[in-house]
This record gives structure tokens, C-alpha cells and sequence, in this order.
């Protein structure tokens, strides 16, 4: 079966997921953070990433500002001990502004109007700092026109509900996903607390799975995982 896996065109990797909180200063353009999503959306080899702006838990903090405001929201982050990697896109041009927001915590930061290429590259190498939470690999593919999945080589063939849940937390791949956010991702709406709907899922696609169903772990309070890792 591997043998006829690796020569069908039509697996594809799934799309990976950056979580981005995006603040900036009231006044601020709405082009320079455009830009930087953009940016953002394209700094992968494969382009196959896709950028979801949340509050919490982000994997990447954009901020555009003046130096100064830039600098406080970074120092008080940085003191909250919040360790998610920060871009800055500073607006102010005065001798230091840079180096008062790298001293106050950023990981990068670029002067406003800023070259595209330049901030693609370096968010490029913040991201490659991510992994293995960004990496792809062909261990895990998915095949929406059959609505079939592979994990290592083990195949098989789902529902379009199982499809999609087996998408969403490949796309979250190494990370907990909540099953409000599952469903949200899957279904569009909004369910009960209480209801089981991602858990039957789940059981039916681990089922499916075989002897691959230790991929999909539960954290025990309503959060699911796809990993390879073993010991996660």
C-alpha cells in the first residue's frame, strides 16, 4: 500500500496554521498590517499556510506602532511572562527607535515603510523557530476528493464530518485543540458545552485508524492532538 501512496498525485499535505494576534496602535494605517499578513501568509516555501488572527494562546504576536507604544506593549508582555515571539513594524524614524524595542523584548523589528522581501525572510526565520509546530510532513496527507486520510501508512476512508475534524487538528498538528474551536472550524456553529459531537468523531476516526489510532490524543478535558511524538 506505501508503494501506491507515494504515487498518488492526489494526497496533499495539510495546510498548516498560524495562530497571529495582531494589535497596533489606534491610529495606525490599516495597509502596514495588510502588508505584514501577507507577509505573513507567504513566508513559506509552499505557501501552504494559512494565518488565523486569535487573542489567546497565538503563535506569533504582529505589532505596529510608534517606538515608543511598541516598546511598552512589548516590555509589558514581556513582564507578564508571555514568551510568544513578537514582530514589531515601528513607525517612528528617530535615531534608537529599534534598539529600544529589541531591548524591550521583540524578536524583529522593521521600520515603517518596510520592504516586503526583508519582512518576509525574517518572518521566515522566526518561523522555522516554531517547529516542529509548523512543519510538514508527508507522514500525515489527506485526500479531500475521496475524503480519504493517511497517517505513516496507514489509510483510510472517512466521513466528511470525520474528514474535516481529522483536517482541523492536522492543521493544528503537535498542538491541543479545543473542541469549541473543533467544532467552530468543522461545523460553523455553536453547540452545547456538553455535547459529544467531536468525541464520537474522534472515537469513529481512531477506529478507522487502526493501529494507527494512538495519533488523536485526548487531554482528558475536552482538547484533542494530532501527534506523531511519542510520549506526548
Amino acid at each position: 500500500m506505501a508503494g501506491t501512496l507515494q504515487h498518488d498525485s492526489n494526497w496533499q499535505v495539510p495546510t498548516s496554521v498560524v495562530r497571529a494576534k495582531v494589535t497596533a496602535e489606534n491610529w495606525v494605517a490599516t495597509t502596514w498590517l495588510t502588508n505584514a499578513r501577507s507577509a505573513l501568509e507567504a513566508s513559506t516555501l509552499s505557501g501552504r499556510l494559512h494565518v488565523a488572527e486569535v487573542d489567546r494562546a497565538p503563535d506569533v504576536t504582529l505589532i505596529a506602532g510608534s517606538a515608543d507604544w511598541a516598546a511598552d506593549v512589548v516590555s509589558q508582555s514581556r513582564r507578564a511572562g508571555d514568551p510568544t515571539p513578537v514582530v514589531v513594524l515601528n513607525l517612528s524614524s528617530e535615531d534608537g527607535a529599534t534598539a529600544r524595542i529589541l531591548d524591550a523584548g521583540a524578536d524583529e523589528c522593521l521600520a515603517c515603510p518596510f520592504d516586503s522581501d526583508e519582512l518576509r525572510a525574517r518572518l521566515q526565520a522566526l518561523l522555522r523557530r516554531l517547529a516542529p509546530t509548523l512543519q510538514r510532513s508527508s507522514d500525515v496527507a489527506v485526500d479531500r476528493a475521496s475524503l480519504r486520510i493517511r497517517v505513516r501508512n496507514v489509510e483510510a476512508r472517512l466521513s466528511r464530518k470525520q474528514f474535516d475534524l481529522f483536517a482541523c487538528l492536522a492543521a493544528h498538528r503537535e498542538r491541543w485543540v479545543h473542541s469549541d474551536e473543533i467544532i467552530a472550524t468543522v461545523c460553523g456553529t455553536h453547540h452545547s458545552p456538553t455535547t459529544s459531537l467531536v468525541r464520537v468523531q474522534v472515537h469513529a476516526i481512531r477506529k478507522a485508524l487502526g493501529v494507527a489510532h494512538e495519533c488523536i490524543r485526548c487531554d482528558g478535558h475536552r482538547s484533542y492532538m494530532l501527534t506523531l511524538l511519542a510520549g506526548t
